[in-house]
């Protein structure tokens, strides 16, 4: 539970330390707006869970993007079909990645659960702060995605950051 929390409070810091730096300090008027924190990322409520059934409905869709966040080996063992592969090894997200995420209708990270799907959150927070307005992260990861019976394949990347 404390290692939850911690990890939280590093997403969470590092995060507006990001918006900060992208977006300016934030005026008080915007604590106001009556935004609730409904997702994964506190500082961005526009970051939802999306469970593997309903994002298995929009697998195939041209606007939707699924990311894989999780090393190149882990990705090769198996992923998502047709997943994009964006490894959060360094925490960061190459600047040519961009522009085809802020041009998907939606995307969804997603990378293991033994971390708490840390990668595919920061990765969300990430695509968010930097203007991608629908972000999700696949509730279970990629576990939870092959469970409930989700298309998948294995192999080398044919899309990779």
């Amino acid at each position: 539970m404390l290692c939850e929390a911690l990890v939280i409070v590093l997403v969470a810091a590092t995060l507006t330390a990001a918006e900060v730096a992208v977006r300016g300090m934030p005026s008080p008027s915007d604590a106001l707006s009556g935004e609730t924190c409904t997702g994964p990322v506190p500082e961005r409520p526009a970051v939802l869970w999306i469970s593997p059934g309903e994002a298995g409905e929009l697998l195939g869709r041209p606007d939707v993007v699924f990311v894989d966040t999780r090393s190149h080996e882990e990705y090769a063992e198996g992923h998502v079909a047709n997943a994009l592969h964006a490894p959060m090894e360094h925490g960061t997200i190459e600047d040519a990645l961009l522009p085809s995420m802020r041009g998907a209708g939606t995307v969804i990270a997603y990378c293991d659960t033994s971390r708490q799907c840390a990668r595919s959150i920061r990765f969300a927070g990430l695509l968010s702060a930097a203007g991608v307005p629908d972000v999700r992260v696949l509730e279970g990861g990629i576990e939870g995605w092959i469970s409930s019976g989700q298309p998948a394949e294995s192999g080398e990347c044919r899309q990779c950051q």
